[in-house]
């Protein structure tokens, strides 16, 4: 039996100081136990509620475009990572259904992917603290409830576990 991939939010050190990353941190320990993203319905809606959020709250025209070009490359990444997860199951499905792979050949196929969930995990922590470094306090403690709401969706893509608004 295989192993499902760990996730591009792989937990780590999610404790901070900093109220303002807090709500991130929290985040990350719930989508830390899937492997899944959000496929439309509550991530793309998530996705478009910390859109409108921005839009509301900041009044700063420059700071709202380019929150709002941080939250397409959020999405983007998202998306990329995604396929990237896709693509990691057909291969280990296929690896794992030919009866003559070796370990190697597992390890190899698992390392590779690693370094792409490593990378992207990187990519996304960027694009948090981008966004992070473009609000004010007031502005941050509003946006990372959508920020968090959007990461629950990632780690539950279904729906199935009960969530805060």
């Amino acid at each position: 039996m295989t192993k499902a991939p760990p996730s591009v939010l792989h937990c780590h050190d999610t404790e901070s100081s900093d109220p303002r990353r807090s709500g991130f941190a929290t985040a990350m320990i719930a989508a830390c136990s899937e492997n899944r993203l959000p496929q439309g319905g509550a991530g793309a809606r998530a996705m478009q509620d910390m859109r409108d959020e921005v839009s509301r709250i900041v009044v700063d025209a420059q700071r709202r475009e380019k929150l709002h070009a941080a939250i397409l490359r959020y999405e983007d990444e998202l998306r990329t990572f995604e396929q990237t997860v896709l693509e990691f199951q057909e291969l280990l499905h296929a690896l794992n259904s030919d009866p003559g792979a070796s370990a190697d050949q597992f390890s190899d196929l698992i390392s590779r992917y690693e370094v792409e969930r490593k990378a992207a995990r990187a990519r996304l922590l960027k694009i948090h603290f981008d966004l992070l470094g473009l609000t004010t306090e007031d502005e941050w403690r509003s946006i990372a409830k959508r920020e968090a709401k959007l990461l629950r969706a990632a780690a539950d893509p279904a729906g199935m576990r009960t969530t805060r608004s």
